[in-house]
């Protein structure tokens, strides 16, 4: 690390087509000054928000605004647009309303409905330890099935970490040409809101691999890197569940010199992600025998479910999430099913 130095990162949120929260941030610039840093997030913010419908991002109404939706619906008239109507007993229907209404909408007025929008962002400035940033390249893991050979939403098998974007990228473009159908991977290291993205793919006919960019202790080249990793999910469950994750994709977050520093990072990241999350959700389809055993065995403790409740699939008639403490002690149940790892690798030139 450069003394005590920092800088202001601009980083992406997570969000995958079409459109869903998943976890974590990848960095794409970094400067000196937040000024100079909030420049260039509110130039990608502003290029997103065109493109998208906030209303189908996969959150409630109180999860996008701060504005309680009686006056949001002022907030809706104040810029000359009528909002939508309510049907009797049903939510209104922002979403079909913003799909009718944006064609026609001023600039004016977008920027107007966007701003009280405040909760939902797609890009943020961190401050940030002024560290070395290396270039981890996925190679990508192709799947055949009856549709054809195919890659997945995210992430890939980690090849090799450079400290050199160019280096990263003239590696990755050994790796091969595509294989298959690439219409459902959305490489981590992109904008995906920026359609110069798809104009590189287009014109690549398909990736070669993913170049992400993480964040490095002070790590001399050759020296052994801790890598800490995020598992991926199939891009059909939009990460609102997915049963069990994929096989070999891995997504990485940080690079470590120590080990022990490495696992309490995977461990925060980890427990972050255990916060708001149920394990079934995401492993249900991986466990085996012995594993459903013991789950159920600590839910009918938490007195959760009857004695006699199947031993899987007894968490779907649930009347209301566990709670927080339930939550913890049901992954605790499961030492093996973690989003996050560490995997072991070099840093090269």
């Amino acid at each position: 690390m450069a003394g005590n130095k920092t800088v202001f990162a601009v980083s992406r949120l997570n969000w995958r087509p079409a459109w869903h929260l998943a976890p974590d941030t990848f960095r794409l610039a970094a400067f000196g000054t937040r000024d100079e840093a909030e420049v260039e997030r509110a130039r990608r913010e502003a290029n997103a928000r065109g493109r998208v419908n906030p209303f189908r991002c996969g959150k409630s109404f109180a999860e996008l605004t701060t504005i309680p939706e009686p006056i949001f619906l002022d907030w809706v008239g104040d810029t000359g647009l009528s909002p939508p109507k309510a049907k009797k007993a049903e939510p209104r229907d922002w979403a079909a309303w913003w799909d009718e209404t944006k064609p026609a909408m001023t600039a004016e007025q977008h920027a107007k409905l966007w701003e009280g929008l405040n909760r939902l962002h797609f890009f943020r400035v961190d401050e940030r330890p002024d560290v070395p940033v290396g270039y981890v390249v996925l190679e990508p893991c192709w799947h055949e099935s009856d549709l054809g050979v195919s890659l997945n939403s995210e992430g890939g098998k980690v090849h090799a970490v450079h400290r050199s974007r160019e280096r990263a990228a003239e590696v990755g473009r050994g790796l091969g040409w595509s294989r298959g159908r690439t219409d459902r991977w959305y490489p981590n290291s992109a904008d995906l809101f920026d359609p110069e993205t798809y104009w590189q793919r287009a014109m690549m006919s398909g990736p070669f691999a993913d170049v992400v960019p993480i964040e490095l202790e002070d790590v001399p080249s050759g020296r052994k890197l801790y890598l800490v990793v995020r598992r991926t999910w199939a891009p059909d469950i939009s990460y609102q569940g997915g049963r069990a994750p994929n096989g070999e994709e891995r997504v990485p977050v940080r690079g470590f010199t120590s080990r022990k520093a490495a696992d309490a990072h995977r461990g925060a990241l980890e427990a972050e992600f255990r916060r708001d999350r149920d394990v079934w959700a995401w492993f249900g389809e991986q466990l085996s025998t012995e594993e459903c055993e013991a789950l159920k065995a600590v839910a009918v403790g938490l007195g959760l479910v009857p004695a006699d409740a199947d031993n899987y699939g007894w968490w779907e008639p649930l009347a209301a999430p566990p709670a927080p403490e339930q939550r913890a002690a049901l992954w605790d149940a499961l030492p093996d099913c973690a989003a996050y790892e560490v995997v072991e690798t070099k840093l090269l030139d």
